[in-house]
């Protein structure tokens, strides 16, 4: 079983994504807060460095950085007022954001509607190194004795020094 087979790796990379989807959503939840947007954040930042990589040729390493930053000003726009709600008027504010966001990226000509955007750019293993994470990460690791904690070893000091 090859396991950089690019199907196991898209299915790794989706994963990793509805991960960070997760812990963002997650974030909200432990603060008392519910907020429903996150989808819609982490779409405007698909869509720019996505639609950077095809339309203005730019690497997709950039497009995604571009991408992450436009996402987070976008969410420094709608958070300013939205930071007076709570409760439900939150989960409403946030859930009505992100249905304002897939109606427009579903209208605009440039997505290409509700076919989406084709031919996306993907990562090469020259421009990441994946090959090397994904090795380390999925590889059986050799047991090494584990590095103990500075709290460990401050208690076994103290303890060796006590009569």
């Amino acid at each position: 079983m090859d396991i950089f087979n690019p199907y196991y790796l898209q299915i790794v990379m989706f994963f990793i994504i509805n991960a960070i989807l997760g812990i963002s959503i997650y974030f909200t939840l432990a603060s008392g807060q519910l907020s429903l947007g996150a989808a819609g954040f982490m779409s405007v930042g698909a869509y720019v460095g996505a639609l950077l990589s095809l339309k203005a040729d730019l690497p997709i390493v950039v497009g995604i950085l571009v991408g992450g930053f436009v996402a987070a000003l976008v969410a420094v726009i709608i958070g300013l007022p939205t930071t007076r709600l709570k409760g439900l008027y939150l989960a409403i504010a946030t859930l009505g954001f992100g249905e304002v966001v897939r109606v427009i990226f579903l209208n605009l000509d440039v997505t290409n509607g509700a076919l989406g955007l084709s031919l996306i750019h993907i990562l090469r293993a020259h421009e990441t190194r994946h090959d090397l994470v994904c090795r380390l990460l999925l590889e059986k690791k050799k047991k090494k004795p584990r590095l103990r904690l500075r709290n460990q070893s401050r208690r076994d000091g103290l303890q060796d020094q006590q009569p």
